[in-house]
C-alpha cells in the first residue's frame, strides 16, 4: 500500500493538532480555587495569606497546586494569581504569580 503526500500532510498535521488540545476542561470562573484569610501580603507577586485560612471547594488545602487561584484577605487585598502555590490550610497560603485585585 502506498500512502500518498497529501494524506501524509494530513495525518500528520491532525496528530500534531491533536498534541496541541487541551487534556481537559479549561478552568471557568468559578472552578478557579480561592483561598480566605485573615492577612494577605504581597512581594514581587508572591502572595502570603496568613491565618485563619479557608478553601473553597474542590481547592486543595494541603500541599501544592498548579494553575490560577485567588487570594482573599477579610483584613487586606485580594490577589489574582497565574502560576500556583502551596496551601497549608487552615494556616497559610503561598501563591505565585499574582496581582492585586
Amino acid at each position: 500500500m502506498r500512502i500518498t503526500r497529501p494524506a501524509l500532510a494530513l495525518g500528520t498535521a491532525t496528530i500534531g493538532l491533536l498534541a496541541l488540545a487541551p487534556l481537559g476542561p479549561t478552568a471557568s470562573a468559578d472552578t478557579i480555587p480561592t483561598y480566605t484569610c485573615e492577612f494577605t501580603t504581597e512581594n514581587n507577586g508572591v502572595v502570603h495569606g496568613e491565618a485563619a485560612c479557608r478553601a473553597s471547594a474542590g481547592a486543595v488545602q494541603q500541599g501544592g497546586y498548579l494553575g490560577p487561584s485567588v487570594v482573599r484577605g477579610y483584613k487586606g487585598p485580594s490577589y489574582n494569581c497565574q502560576i500556583g502555590g502551596v496551601a497549608d490550610v487552615p494556616k497559610s497560603v503561598i501563591a505565585f504569580g499574582c496581582t492585586e485585585d
